[in-house]
């Protein structure tokens, strides 16, 4: 507890592995959340600290009889660095089996209704900055009882959505501007015995139209070298 008071003094912050809910309380208990608000240096996290590092943190059943534990939680209020949950260690954990039944088809895949939760491989890792968010190496989107693979070692996927959001933003505005310069070079050479304006709009509207084309590819990219 004395520790934590001084975290404002500190350059990292490392979060190591665990049982996640022990961890999880135990968080709670020092105010690791409140205390690491605006913390500007580095915060570098596994296994357990990883996964503590959600908004919402999903606990999923790893020991002994908490999966058929009916008042086991495996929905847990995080530190909130960020709103990706993981599932670590997935090449050694796929085949797992708990309380009888297979860890990830059994467990993961219904509590992930609603949910998705990415499984990530030893070795693969995200990394936050700011409101960009990169995942790295060989992982897997599960959602809603599917299981797929977003991404392979030696690449990367962009988790933040806002990005995209941007992209397709864009990709609109430069497809109507693109409509609109057509429209006007129709007008100018149906008006004009030149057709030199109409001439412009067109090249106008096709710049417009291939820079549409380009913002609306960034934002359908997943996967990058």
């Amino acid at each position: 507890e004395e520790v934590i008071e001084q975290l404002s003094q500190m350059d990292v912050i490392l979060l190591s592995g665990g049982h996640v809910p022990t961890q999880n309380a135990f968080f709670k208990r020092i105010g690791l959340k409140d205390k690491s608000q605006g913390f500007e240096g580095l915060i570098i996290a596994w296994s357990a600290g990883s996964m503590n590092c959600a908004e919402t943190v999903y606990a999923g059943p790893e020991c002994e009889g908490e999966a058929i534990d009916p008042d086991y939680k495996r929905w847990i209020s995080g530190l909130g660095v960020t709103k990706v949950n993981i599932l670590p260690h997935f090449q050694s954990i796929k085949d797992d089996i708990l309380d009888g039944m297979r860890l990830i088809e059994d467990i993961t895949y219904a509590d992930s209704m609603g949910h998705e939760i990415l499984a990530l491989n030893d070795g693969s890792y995200i990394v936050v900055d700011g409101d960009n968010e990169t995942l790295y190496g060989e992982a897997y989107s599960i959602k809603d009882g599917c299981m797929k693979q977003i991404c392979e070692n030696g690449k990367s996927v962009s988790l933040s959505n806002k990005n995209m959001k941007k992209y397709k933003l864009s990709a609109r505005l430069f497809y109507i501007a693109s409509v609109m310069f057509y429209i006007a070079a129709i007008i100018h050479y149906v008006g004009d015995a030149t057709g030199s304006m109409g001439a412009m709009w067109l090249c106008l509207g096709s710049t417009y139209l291939c820079l549409g084309a380009v913002y609306e590819n960034k934002s359908k990219e997943k996967i990058m070298p």
